[in-house]
């Protein structure tokens, strides 16, 4: 069951979503943009913890193909954006917003460097 809810998310969030932002995003202009950009990364903030608690029920096991395939779709989705932008400003939020991000998990793991790490 709870693979059949991980896949089903899958699906749903960057078969039918992110296509579908991508869309609504070329026809939209200027502030409409930054909006549908904050829906965009709220929606992978959603995906990221949903897959922490599939991987809860699951195990670790499905955890880095459901991340590769997250990461894979997020960045596609991104260059797509990036390509269509209309103004500086929505460019400047989404180049930065990302930069927070991966800013953010490189704190994350620098904090989490020498704490001691369980053996199975």
């Amino acid at each position: 069951l709870w693979s059949a809810v991980g896949l089903l998310l899958l699906i749903s969030i960057f078969g039918v979503f992110f296509p579908l932002f991508n869309s609504v995003f070329n026809a939209l202009d200027g502030i409409y943009q930054d909006f549908l950009v904050i829906i965009f990364l709220l929606t992978r903030l959603l995906f990221e913890n949903i897959n922490k608690l599939l991987a809860k029920k699951l195990g670790p096991d499905m955890f880095p193909l459901a991340v590769a395939m997250a990461v894979y779709a997020y960045e596609f989705s991104m260059c797509v954006m990036m390509g269509s932008i209309k103004h500086t400003v929505v460019l400047v939020m989404l180049i930065g917003v990302d930069a927070l991000e991966n800013t953010f998990h490189l704190w994350r793991l620098w904090r989490t460097r020498d704490e001691p790490h369980s053996e199975g």
